[in-house]
C-alpha cells in the first residue's frame, strides 16, 4: 500500500486541535447542560437592560485560550514534525514521533474533511485518540475514498500475528483485566498530581490566568452596573469548587463508568506485552494493538505501590508495568540498574487522601443556592 509522508502546516494543526476540542465537548454533556443554565441564569439577572454577551465573550476567551494550550501541547509533542502514515496486513500503521500500529477494527470514526482527513480510536466513553491526514496527500478524491474504504471494509486480516522485537532487554507480559485497568489508570492519575517535572509552573501558570480572568470579569460587570459583588464572590467560590474537586476525589468511579462501553473495553483489556530495549519501549495492547516509544520520548518513571509508570512527554500518556511480572529480587535488581542507566529515577507517588464526594456535594449546592438567591433578589429589586 502507498505510503503517506507529510507534515502538518500550521493550519492543519490548528484545525486538528480545534476539532479535537469540540469532539471532546460534544461528549461531556454535563459541562454544556451547566453552561446552559448559567446563561439563562445571566439572562435573569441582566435582562432587560443587558443582554449577557459578557458572558459569551467570557466563554469564547476560555476556549480560545484552551485551543492555544492544545496547540502548543501538541507543537511540543512533535506533531509538527515529518510523520508517515500506511495501511498494511490489516493494519494502520505510523511512523515519526515513534511508531503505532493500530488494527482497522479500532477505528471507529471516519470523518473526511476539508483539509483533514479524521480517524478516530474510542479509548472510554470521553476519550478519543485522533489520527489526522492532510487531503492534500490524496492525488485525487478516487484515492482518498478507496483508503477510507479500505478502513471500512478491510480486505486483509485485522489481527494479524504480532512480532515481538529481535532484540530485547527485558519482556513483561500480563493479562489487562477491567480491575487491574482500574487500579493502573488510578495510579497514572495519581501520579500526574502528585508529581510531574514541570508541575509546580504548570499549577502557578493556570491559577495565574484563572485569577486575572476572574478579576478582570468582576472589574467589567461591576463598572457595568451588573449584579454584585457576593454575587461574583459566590461564582468564583463555585468554581474554584469544581477544581478542588477535580483534584481531590477519588477517580475510580469515573474510571469505571469510562469502561463502560464494549469499544472501551476490547482496545484495553487482553493480554499486554511490553519489551524495553536501546531504542526504546514497545508494547502490545490487548494482543492487537502496537506501539514503539524511543527513551527520549519519554519524560520520567513513577513508581506506586502496585506498578512502574513510563510518563510520556507533553502528554497523559503512559506505559505500566506491573510489580507482579517482577518476579524475583534478582529480577527487580537488573531491572532498577537498567532504568538507572537509561537516566530514569523511579519517583515513588505517595498513596493520596481523598476528600469524601458527599462534601462538595454539600459545598456546591450551597453556593448554587447563594448564587441563585442573589440573582432572584437584584432580579426583584429592578
Amino acid at each position: 500500500m502507498k505510503k503517506y509522508i507529510f507534515t502538518y502546516t500550521k493550519t492543519e494543526l490548528l484545525e486538528l486541535c480545534i476539532k479535537m476540542l469540540l469532539d471532546r465537548q460534544r461528549r461531556r454533556p454535563f459541562q454544556m447542560a451547566f453552561l446552559a443554565v448559567l446563561f439563562l441564569y445571566c439572562i435573569i439577572v441582566f435582562m432587560p437592560r443587558h443582554f449577557p454577551i459578557e458572558l459569551l465573550l467570557f466563554y469564547f476567551v476560555f476556549i480560545l485560550i484552551d485551543v492555544v494550550c492544545v496547540y502548543i501541547m501538541s507543537v511540543k509533542q512533535g506533531h509538527l514534525k515529518e510523520k508517515t502514515i500506511w495501511l498494511e496486513n490489516g493494519m494502520l500503521k505510523s511512523s515519526g514521533n515513534g511508531y503505532a500500529e493500530i488494527p482497522y477494527e479500532q477505528i471507529s470514526i471516519i470523518k473526511p474533511g476539508k483539509r483533514l482527513l479524521m480517524l478516530g480510536i474510542i479509548h472510554t466513553k470521553t476519550q478519543v485518540a485522533w489520527y489526522a491526514i492532510p487531503m492534500r496527500v490524496f492525488s485525487d478524491d478516487k484515492e482518498q475514498f478507496q483508503f477510507t474504504q479500505m478502513l471500512r471494509f478491510p480486505i486483509h486480516s485485522s489481527n494479524p500475528d504480532i512480532q515481538e522485537p529481535v532484540t530485547e532487554d527485558f519482556h513483561f507480559s500480563f493479562t489487562m483485566d477491567l480491575e487491574r485497568w482500574v487500579e493502573t489508570e488510578k495510579g497514572a492519575l495519581e501520579a500526574l498530581r502528585a508529581y510531574s517535572p514541570n508541575k509546580a509552573k504548570r499549577i502557578i501558570s493556570q491559577f495565574v490566568l484563572y485569577l486575572c480572568v476572574s478579576l478582570f470579569m468582576i472589574v467589567f460587570l461591576y463598572l457595568e452596573g451588573l449584579g454584585s459583588l457576593p454575587t461574583y464572590a459566590t461564582a468564583i467560590i463555585f468554581f474554584f469548587l469544581l477544581i478542588i474537586r477535580s483534584l481531590t476525589t477519588d477517580p475510580e468511579k469515573q474510571i469505571r463508568k469510562n469502561m463502560e462501553k464494549i469499544a472501551a473495553q476490547s482496545n484495553i483489556l487482553g493480554r499486554w506485552d511490553v519489551w524495553c530495549n536501546d531504542i526504546g519501549i514497545s508494547y502490545t495492547v490487548a494482543n492487537k494493538r502496537k506501539v514503539e516509544s524511543p527513551w527520549s520520548d519519554t519524560d520520567w518513571l513513577a513508581e506506586t505501590d502496585n506498578a512502574f509508570y513510563f510518563m510520556r512527554k507533553n502528554s497523559r500518556q503512559f506505559i505500566v508495568i506491573p510489580k507482579d511480572c517482577i518476579q524475583n529480587n534478582d529480577l527487580a535488581n537488573a531491572w532498577f540498574h537498567y532504568c538507572n542507566d537509561k537516566g530514569f529515577i523511579p519517583v515513588r507517588i505517595k498513596k493520596p487522601i481523598y476528600i469524601p464526594a458527599w462534601i462538595f456535594v454539600i459545598l456546591l449546592a450551597l453556593s448554587i443556592f447563594a448564587l441563585l438567591g442573589s440573582g432572584i433578589w437584584l432580579a426583584i429589586q429592578r
